[in-house]
């Protein structure tokens, strides 16, 4: 699956004040599972999903795109 985020959605505006903008990419914290966060870019003008109870509770999320 190819999840295509628009480069207008990288970035939170007026974060953290007006007329700034807020990009932050975060390294791997010690002691945690590894895993990946969907933040508001991926998110955002999508209809997301969130099943825990899926694929035998392993969980599932479903993106479309917002119409």
């Amino acid at each position: 699956m190819v999840l295509r985020v628009e480069s207008s959605a990288y970035w939170q505006i007026n974060a953290p004040a007006e007329g700034q903008a807020m990009f932050l990419i975060a390294s791997q914290l010690a002691g945690w599972a590894s895993q990946g966060i969907l933040g508001l870019p991926v998110m955002n003008n999508k209809y997301c999903i969130f099943d825990r109870s899926a694929d035998n509770a392993m969980g599932l999320i479903k993106v479309a795109d917002a119409r």
